[in-house]
This record gives C-alpha cells, sequence and structure tokens, in this order.
C-alpha cells in the first residue's frame, strides 16, 4: 500500500523507472561479451605453456586477490588424467601445491579454483607446462593445446554472464541503489533540510518527513537487507556449481570463512540497527525535541558511513595492496562510495523525496523552495563530485593496466559507457546551475523589486501585469528544473547499474601472465641464510632454507665448534613455530652427509614470521640451542 501511495504521488515515476530499465538493457547491449579475457591469475611457476628441461617439485601460483584458503584449490593432472599434486597450501594471493617426485617426461595440466575472500566470487581456470626428455623433445603424441579445466571453466572467467553473475550484478545493483538512496537522504538531512527550519518552510518539511518515514525509510533498508541475501545466494550458487555441491553448504562455507562472511554478518546487523531505530520527527528551532532529533539524525549518517565502509572492505578495492599495504585502494573505494551518495544519493532524494513533497505548493512557492535547497544542496554535490572525479580514475586503474583494456575487456567498455552517463550527467547539471537556476533567480527579484516599488495606484495595474508575465516565466522555469532533476536521477541511476556491472566484471581484468624466455621455472623469492651462535656460546649454527616460502622447504644447517672446526657427534634438530599464531611447533630431525651438513624438509603451511629453533644434542645428552626468526611469502 506505501508504495502504491508512493507511485501515486509521483506520476512521472512509472516513465522514469522504465527509461531506466531501457538504458540498463542498452548498456548490456554496448558491452559485448569476447570469447576469452584475462583470468584473476597474474603468473605462474612453471610458467604457462612452457617447456621444461627438469621436473618442478611444486607448483606456485599469484593472484591478484587475497584468497579464501579454505575453498582455494589446485589440481594437477598428467595426460592420462591422473592426479600428480599433494596438499594444497594457500596463504594471501598465492596457491602452492608439492608434485609427485620425480615426474617423467610429458604434459601436465594445472587447473586451479579459487574464492575471493573478500568479494566472496569465484573463479576458475587452467593451463599446461611440458617436461622434456633427456633428447629435450616431448614423447610422442604430447601436445600443450587443448587444456581441459578438471574444475570446469567459470563462465565469468572467459568474460561470459551467467545466471549466478548476472544475479550478483542485479543483487550489486540493488545494493549501490538502495545504499547510495539511504545514505544520500542521511546527508541531505544532516546537511540541507536541518538548515531550512524557517516558517515557511515547515509544511514542506513536515511532508517531506512523512513521505521518506512512513513510505520510504524502511522498504529501503528491508531492500537493501533483501539484496544482501541474494549477494550471498549468488556467491553460494556460483560455488556450489564449481565444487558440485549444494547451495546452503557452500553459504555456510562463505560465511564461516573469509572476510566476505564476516562484514555481510556485520552489514546485516546494520541494517537491522538501523530498522529498529525510531521514525524521525521534524521539530521546530525552539523545541525541546531538538537535541533529541539532531543526535537521531547524525546517529543514522554514521550508521550509513559505517555501512558503505563495510561495502568497501567486501569490495576489490580492500584486496588491492599499494605498497605493500590494502589501506589506500580500501580508502579511495570508501570515498567512492561517500561522493556517490553526496551527489547521486542527493539527486535522488531531491527528486524522488523533494519535488513530491511541493505537489500541494503554489508553483511561486515551489520555485522559491527549489532555489533555496538546491543552493544549499550544491557544496554537498560538488564535494561528492569531486570525490568522485578523484578516487574513480584510480580505482579503475587498479584493474585496468594499459590503455588497449579500454576496448579490450568487459570492465574497460562498460567504464567508457559509465564516462559517457557522466559526461551527460554534468551536461545537465551545468544546464541547470549555469542557465535555470540564475535566470529564476533574476525572475523571482523582480517580482519583489516590482512589488516594492508598486505603491501608487497609477503603477498598480501596469506592475501587476509585470509581475503575472514574469510568474509565468517562473512557473515555466519551474516545470522545466522539475524536468531536469528528474533527468539528473534518472541518469544517476543508470550511472549505478553501470558501476554494477564493473564490479562483476572486476576480476576478469589482470593482467596476463608474462612470457618468460627462459624453459626453465624462474623462483622470486630468495632462501634464507643466517648465522647464529647457541645461547651458551659452544657452537656456531649456520641455517639456510630453501625456497623460503610457504610449502615445502629444505633446511640445511652447518654447525661449527669454538676452533671454527666441523662439530663431530652431534645430533641436530629443529623446530619451527609461527610467531603470530602459535599454531603448535613442527618438529623435523636433520640427516647428516658426512660433510658437516645436516639437511631435512618440513612444510611451511604459512606465509609470515616464523621463529626457527636449531637444537644440537652432544654425547653427554646436552642440549644447545640457536633461534631464527625468518619472514616468509
Amino acid at each position: 500500500m506505501q508504495a502504491q501511495r508512493f507511485f501515486r504521488a509521483t506520476p512521472h515515476i512509472h516513465i522514469f523507472l522504465t527509461i531506466a530499465a531501457s538504458l540498463a538493457l542498452l548498456l548490456l547491449v554496448m558491452t559485448p561479451l569476447p570469447g576469452q579475457a584475462s583470468s584473476i591469475l597474474l603468473r605462474s611457476d612453471p610458467p604457462a605453456d612452457k617447456l621444461l628441461l627438469t621436473a618442478p617439485s611444486e607448483v606456485h601460483l599469484w593472484f591478484s586477490e587475497d584468497l579464501n584458503s579454505a575453498a582455494s584449490t589446485v589440481m594437477v593432472q598428467n595426460a592420462e588424467h591422473r592426479r600428480v599434486d599433494l596438499r594444497t597450501y594457500a596463504s594471501g594471493h598465492e596457491l602452492v601445491v608439492p608434485l609427485q617426485s620425480p615426474l617423467p617426461p610429458g604434459v601436465y595440466t594445472v587447473s586451479w579454483r579459487t574464492l575471493a575472500s573478500y568479494d566472496g566470487q569465484t573463479l576458475t581456470g587452467a593451463f599446461s607446462f611440458g617436461i622434456t626428455g633427456p633428447d629435450g623433445a616431448l614423447p610422442q603424441g604430447a601436445n600443450l593445446a587443448g587444456v581441459d579445466n578438471a574444475f570446469g571453466a567459470t563462465p565469468l572467467a572467459s568474460g561470459q554472464l551467467d545466471l549466478a553473475s548476472v544475479l550478483y550484478g542485479l543483487m550489486q545493483a540493488l545494493l549501490a541503489l538502495g545504499a547510495t538512496f539511504w545514505v544520500g537522504t542521511l546527508f541531505s538531512r544532516a546537511f540541507i533540510t536541518r538548515k531550512q527550519a524557517s516558517t515557511e518552510h515547515q509544511a514542506i518539511r513536515e511532508r517531506e518527513e512523512r513521505l521518506f518515514e512512513q513510505k520510504l525509510a524502511q522498504p529501503l533498508l528491508i531492500l537493501l537487507l533483501c539484496a544482501n541475501v541474494g549477494l550471498l545466494f549468488s556467491n553460494s550458487l556460483a560455488l556450489a556449481q564449481v565444487e558440485g555441491t549444494q547451495v546452503i553448504p557452500s553459504a555456510i562455507q562463505l560465511l564461516t570463512t573469509g572476510g566476505f562472511g564476516t562484514y555481510w554478518l556485520l552489514q546485516q546487523f546494520l541494517l537491522i540497527v538501523a530498522l529498529l531505530l525510531p521514525a524521525q520527527t521534524t521539530p521546530d528551532a525552539n523545541d525541546a525535541q531538538y537535541s533529541r532529533s539532531s543526535l537521531l539524525t547524525w546517529g543514522r549518517l554514521a550508521l550509513g558511513c559505517v555501512l558503505l565502509l563495510l561495502f568497501a572492505l567486501s569490495g576489490h578495492g580492500a584486496s588491492t595492496t599499494i605498497n605493500g599495504s590494502p589501506l589506500l585502494g580500501l580508502g579511495s573505494d570508501w570515498l567512492h562510495w561517500l561522493g556517490t551518495a553526496m551527489w547521486v544519493g542527493g539527486m535522488f532524494y531531491v527528486a524522488w523525496v523533494y519535488l513530491p513533497a511541493l505537489r500541494d505548493q503554489p508553483p511561486l512557492t515551489q520555485g522559491k523552495a527549489l532555489l533555496n535547497t538546491l543552493g544549499t544542496f550544491s557544496p554537498l554535490a560538488l564535494t561528492g563530485l569531486l570525490l568522485l572525479l578523484v578516487t574513480g580514475p584510480f580505482n579503475s586503474s587498479l584493474h585496468l593496466q594499459s590503455w588497449e583494456q579500454l576496448l579490450s575487456t568487459p570492465y574497460g567498455r562498460t567504464l567508457i559507457v559509465k564516462c559517457l552517463l557522466l559526461g551527460i550527467l554534468l551536461c545537465v547539471g551545468a544546464v541547470q546551475d549555469l542557465l535555470i537556476r540564475p535566470r529564476l533567480n533574476r525572475d523571482y527579484k523582480k517580482i519583489e523589486r516590482i512589488q516594492v516599488e508598486a505603491g501608487e495606484e497609477t503603477k498598480e495595474r501596469f506592475a501587476a501585469d509585470v509581475s503575472k508575465k514574469i510568474e509565468r516565466q517562473v512557473e515555466h522555469a519551474t516545470r522545466t528544473l522539475h524536468t531536469l532533476l528528474r533527468w539528473e536521477a534518472l541518469l544517476g541511476v543508470t550511472l549505478l547499474l553501470a558501476s554494477s556491472l564493473m564490479s562483476v566484471y572486476a576480476p576478469t581484468t589482470a593482467p596476463a601472465q608474462p612470457a618468460s624466455s627462459t624453459g626453465t621455472a624462474t623462483k622470486t623469492n630468495k632462501l634464507f641464510q643466517g648465522s647464529m651462535r647457541t645461547e651458551d656460546q659452544q657452537f656456531n649454527v649456520q641455517l639456510t632454507i630453501s625456497p623460503n616460502r610457504i610449502g615445502p622447504n629444505t633446511f640445511t644447517v652447518h654447525v661449527l665448534d669454538k676452533q671454527g672446526q666441523n662439530a663431530k657427534n652431534i645430533q641436530v634438530g629443529l623446530a619451527a613455530d609461527m610467531v603470530e599464531m602459535r599454531m603448535g611447533a613442527t618438529l623435523l630431525t636433520l640427516q647428516p652427509d658426512n660433510k658437516g651438513n645436516f639437511s631435512g624438509t618440513a612444510i611451511l603451511p604459512m606465509s609470515g614470521l616464523w621463529q626457527i629453533d636449531v637444537h644440537i644434542r652432544t654425547t653427554d645428552t646436552t642440549q644447545h640451542t640457536a633461534s631464527f626468526r625468518i619472514q616468509t611469502s
């Protein structure tokens, strides 16, 4: 019933929504989908489609975003589709999987499935590498072409849209529209409406209050709650299709692992709190309830800003590290949300709340109220626009690595459409701000001057005729202003639809793996080499860890006595424990090679700061310890 009354109060809303839906369809048509696009895999070791002279001991993959370690995995298969991989280790942006050793010559397919830790999107991909025989050639019949993805290709990874990704884009659009409208309303009420405390605006403010509080506030929050549930469902559907499980277990996995589930629950909690807050009243400036109403206004605005921060935390910006820190990408994403709420959300509020509130007022009163409101709204809108102009190019640069990607990727083409819509919106705003409003303001000043100067009886009739002519001009300008404001809000809707489509395509724009000129795998991690005396100063311990990264590592210890000679008649072992988490020490007994070295292999399952304690036991059963701290990536 509330929705029906709102549509009756805004007679043109059906036309505008129809046009918005048409423009959204046009937007999809203007971004044709290619056959292939880059996935979020940045590079790999071994490189894709390369021939190796020696068999690798592991496969190491680097991705563009933090991964959910519980649901991201790698599978390596030989030409007969038999698996040759061991357990997958995930940490941050990386996946490492040890291989059975030694691998015979042949072609091997690496299939990977990733679940983004922050936005919950699932992607898969595959590539192959070959191991040559002693003569430098592949076995007869082996071919690097025709890679089969063991997890099944997700359409989004190849630039296509399936049911899950379409649903994801739709929910993102609803979230963007609902959050922008709601938070934009809170900004408008905090910085615009509460400044209009004059008696002549009191009736308009009360009608405006009833329209929003009774007909829009709760439906908007309920829309956000439902859209957030739909977002969880779309991500769960994509994960279930890849894992071959049901949607509900996939949803539970999303909520209990990774950052997406944490921020999703916090968003729902915040929206429920906002729903439970009492409706706001419109007290006079001298009313005893003014302080309570003001506190409620600023409290709601704070909740809205926190909600936008949670959206930024569960987006692509939070997973982008710049100079080793995600704060710059996160901050830019949050400021972009705030700028959208200030500018586009404010336009929504003016077009779909404030204009219907003026409906029963005389045209002259409508025009004067609009001039007052838009004059107060302009600084807020300009602030939001500046935030968008600064953060928009920066956020896009995180996904586009070259100008060619503007035309070669769906993300880039959608960005072009968004920029065109933004240009049209700026032109409409310029017409309103530079032509219509100044002309309307001059007409009001003429009416006021005529009313002051028309004191003599001989001038009254002439003044009345001139005044009526100017009033007709004011009415025409006011109607034009109404139309422009509604078109601005409509263009704002299409702008948010374009942004939502960009969020769907964002994981497809990571640069492809760079080509390597050599046929052997390249190592980017530096091995650890350090020297430390034992606590009792009896031995000098030299420790080497290779390759010093997550997954299997070889630990080599060389022990010298006080005279600098190789220590004899000793046993060497070590304990590896992660400093930040204290998961329990990994114990390893090192084996001698009769050349003064003791070595062994152990797995470091996570990147971070590790403490390595080397224990030396002599024939008198005395234990001597040397402690090292290493940073593993």
